[in-house]
């Protein structure tokens, strides 16, 4: 599975680059560049017995990963407007789907010259002249379209709850090397409990790409730098580059491996082969990350030039420090041995207290000291601290409140098992008797868990801003907490029956709380047959047939309606969205010289018969399970929305 996920990673980006993406091009490639993966991976030897996992386990990790596919997809939300990153990655899948590139040409005809009507939207961008695309990197909406030519619409929607599915598998498959298989089951199944994990696993998140390459790379890294040939080492820098291809912010992720690899090869000078089997693949996906952006989404990538120029930095400092350290001369090394060891207990200490004081003080003070604001004001902000009674201020970030997003859905126990974890294992480190995978977990985990914690820079509602600690600091937290449980199951004291009665307990409170906070909203979606409502639109339209969307002023549902009707689509910009009699009249007139009708799509009851337009065919959708956004306590209630689409001739 991770061999075919890296190469139908790869091939599929870099056959949209230069728009070749289509399936007698992508399918072959993929199932070439799997091949090779699984021959660089090369030992299918029998594992020796006290080397193999139980059978149990992986059948137990396959019923959890299972069910948590069956029931997200069965929930799956079918995300067609543009409101937010989910719509413009699942148009984007449409798109890429139909016409084997990220990119569309808009159809102005009768549309030109008139001021107040428009084809773009948000999260689309000009590309060139005449030319619009999709913000963001494009991996998730590839993987997407790649779904839909095998099972449509269907299986397109659902191409995140088996993104998931792998998810789970990988993390497991890590967990086991890092806290034994029980305690790896435990991981998984409270982080398939997770209303975070649940959300991502129903909606168009690009982490529910990088969680799968990241946690794959973890689980195969560690096996790979144990033994040879060093092409073993190719398969999990292809997970990494493939991570690389799904988020602008990956880097934060690769920064961690980075800095575990360069500290690796300081002690293994002669494994420098291997070394580069990883960073060759990685670096690749990184060349395919940017070269997609800058080709398909320049002017996002321009609007985050500081970003990622921060992110080159701290890739660019790692490197400079890491060679250095490569180049000292041994004499340095022979003086550090000589006196590190008088001192690293009290370091090792020293750098557990500070990690717990350091969180409680997040946990408890921070959100009294701090009053966090964005340069920007939302207004989507200022919506939902109205409804919820909070002063209005758009520019507020609630970033103080971050540790405390961590506990309203990992609980007190998981929680505090975690931070007790961490501190633990960072004692281990730094005296330097940590194993391979527990300096892995460690090095993943320090560095978004670091920023995020400090800004998470996304907007403060919930469940959306968790996505920021979706794929690595929510995982890695539910890992230290097994490891502590684990660590106080093995230990051999006096008390051993009271430490492992306590082991029990943190197992058991890292399954409840999360399961008890999903319990009353495990049903939530967003948008339900959304593309089924805009296929009967569809159904409605004549084949030549010309569209302007009424009342919408946001822009949100041109996109698909051009997408999927195949028809040309614009938005009426007005403040209410509703276009003038005067402007609908000169349109349909323009529409005529090119041979095509006007019709009008209109997102209020009632808003076509007011422009002059006579029994409109209406489609509705009640959405019975919507779940309610909050600022200042987790999700906990659904809602119920009604969503009209009434069409006519003008």
């Amino acid at each position: 599975m991770a061999c075919a996920f890296a190469g139908l990673s790869f091939a599929s980006v870099a056959l949209l680059i230069f728009g070749w993406f289509h399936p007698v091009t992508v399918i072959p490639i993929a199932i070439l560049l799997t091949a090779l993966l699984a021959w660089t991976w090369g030992d299918w030897a029998p594992v020796p017995a006290e080397r193999a996992d139980p059978r149990w386990f992986w059948a137990l990790a396959a019923v959890i990963a299972l069910a948590s596919v069956g029931v997200n997809a069965a929930w799956a939300n079918e995300h067609t407007t543009l409101n937010r990153d989910p719509g413009t990655y699942f148009n984007a899948a449409l798109v890429l789907r139909d016409h084997g590139a990220p990119t569309f040409h808009p159809v102005w005809g009768g549309y030109a010259g008139e001021p107040d009507l428009d084809q773009a939207g948000p999260g689309l961008l000009k590309v060139s002249e005449g030319r619009y695309g999709f913000q963001g990197l494009h991996l998730l909406p590839a993987l997407g379209a790649a779904a839909g030519w095998a099972g449509g619409d269907n299986v397109l929607a659902r191409v995140p709850a088996i993104l998931g599915g792998l998810f789970l598998l990988f993390l497991m498959g890590f967990a086991r090397r890092l806290v034994g298989p029980v305690w790896a089951l435990v991981a998984g199944a409270s982080f398939a409990l997770l209303v975070p994990f649940a959300y991502g696993g129903r909606d168009f998140l690009s982490e529910m790409v990088l969680g799968p390459a990241l946690f794959a790379a973890l689980w195969l890294l560690a096996d790979a730098l144990d033994g040879r040939p060093e092409r073993r080492a190719i398969l999990p820098g292809a997970l990494l580059g493939a991570g690389a291809m799904a988020r602008i912010d990956s880097p934060l992720a690769l920064i961690g491996f980075l800095a575990f690899l360069g500290l690796w090869l300081t002690s293994h000078r002669h494994r420098w082969r291997t070394g580069l089997a990883v960073l060759g693949p990685m670096l690749l996906g990184v060349a395919l990350a940017g070269a997609d952006g800058w080709i398909n989404a320049k002017s996002y990538f321009i609007d985050h030039e500081s970003e990622l120029l921060g992110q080159a930095a701290l890739l660019g400092a790692l490197g400079v420090v890491m060679v250095a350290w490569w180049v000292v001369d041994r004499r340095w090394s022979e003086r550090v041995a000589a006196w590190w060891p008088r001192y690293r207990w009290r370091a090792a200490t020293a750098s557990a207290v500070l990690v717990i004081a350091l969180m409680l003080f997040g946990l408890f003070l921070r959100p009294h000291l701090q009053d966090v604001h964005a340069v920007a004001r939302a207004t989507l902000i200022e919506g939902y601290q109205q409804v919820e009674g909070l002063p209005i201020d758009g520019t507020s970030s609630y970033d103080q409140d971050s540790v405390r997003w961590l506990t309203w859905y990992l609980g007190p126990v998981a929680f505090a098992a975690a931070v007790a974890g961490g501190a633990w294992l960072l004692h281990r480190t730094v005296r330097g008797v940590a194993r391979r995978p527990e300096l892995l977990a460690m090095s993943v985990l320090a560095p978004p868990l670091a920023l995020y914690l400090y800004r998470p820079s996304i907007y403060p509602d919930h469940p959306w801003a968790t996505r920021r600690f979706l794929p690595v600091v929510f995982p890695m937290l539910l890992v230290l907490a097994c490891w502590c449980a684990a660590r106080l199951w093995e230990r051999r004291a006096p008390a051993r029956a009271v430490l492992r009665v306590a082991a029990v307990l943190l197992a058991a409170g890292t399954l409840i709380f999360p399961a008890a906070v999903l319990a009353p909203i495990w049903q939530f979606r967003v948008f339900t047959d959304r593309l089924g409502q805009v296929r009967q639109v569809c159904d409605v339209l004549p084949p030549k047939a010309a569209v302007i969307v009424v009342a919408d002023p946001f822009e949100v549902n041109t996109r698909v309606l051009a997408t999927v009707c195949d028809v040309p689509a614009a938005t009426a910009t007005n403040d209410d969205g509703i276009p003038t009699r005067q402007t609908l009249d000169e349109v349909a007139a323009a529409w005529r010289r090119h041979g095509r009708e006007l019709w009008l799509v209109g997102l209020r009851q009632g808003v076509l018969q007011g422009l002059g337009v006579k029994d409109p065919v209406e489609f509705q959708r009640t959405e019975t399970h919507a779940l309610a956004s909050s600022l200042k306590h987790r999700p906990n209630k659904l809602l119920t929305q009604t969503i009209s689409m009434d069409v006519g001739r003008y």
